[in-house]
């Protein structure tokens, strides 16, 4: 498969490095061939699971593919898991700069259907100085007028002052695993 974008000034990139280094923002994505078959073990994974996580990854060039694939998408609107979508902790250059938590997810929801995510894991922790890249951390919307749940906690990781604009795994997890349970109780229990 072959990712396609075209830009807000009608620019067409072919391939993940034209759409991922691109210096314009993308206005929308495709995929040659334009309806290639979903693995067969992806379709059931997400059928049978009791949670799917969508992220965290580049939202045009991770998240988005994957949800250019109709039947990951059939699968995805028609599975009773828990969908959670990992925000990312911040922007990218050129193609997510400006963007909100919303904005992600309304990315997300535009490609993957309406039910594609029931809750949104977004960062709390943001410190005051510019990623390493000089870009701003994501900002969730104040206040959140969406149906979808949004889980705001600090998922950065601290470790250095290089990782800054990156999750910490086990702050993440414990995230995830704390929105399965607000979201499907208590009495169930998390999966394997």
């Amino acid at each position: 498969m072959t990712l396609v974008g075209s830009t807000v000034s009608g620019e067409t990139l072919i391939g993940e490095t034209s759409v991922g280094t691109s210096a314009d923002q993308l206005r929308s994505l495709t995929l040659i061939p334009p309806d290639p078959v979903a693995h067969k073990e992806a379709v059931r994974a997400i059928e049978d699971a009791d949670m799917v996580v969508i992220g965290p990854g580049s939202l045009f060039t991770s998240i988005v593919p994957n949800l250019l694939i109709s039947g990951i998408t059939t699968a995805l609107a028609n599975s009773s898991a828990f969908k959670v979508y990992v925000s990312n902790v911040a922007e990218e250059p050129a193609q997510t700069e400006g963007y909100s938590v919303l904005d992600h997810l309304n990315v997300v929801q535009h490609y993957g259907g309406e039910n594609a995510v029931h809750a949104v894991i977004a960062n709390s922790n943001r410190p005051k100085n510019p990623t390493p890249a000089g870009l701003d951390f994501i900002r969730a919307n104040k206040p959140w007028h969406d149906d979808v749940l949004l889980f705001e906690v600090d998922v950065i990781d601290n470790s250095s002052a290089e990782r800054t604009a990156r999750h910490d795994s086990t702050k993440l997890a414990n995230a995830i695993a704390e929105a399965y349970r607000k979201y499907r109780g208590n009495r169930r229990r998390l999966p394997r």
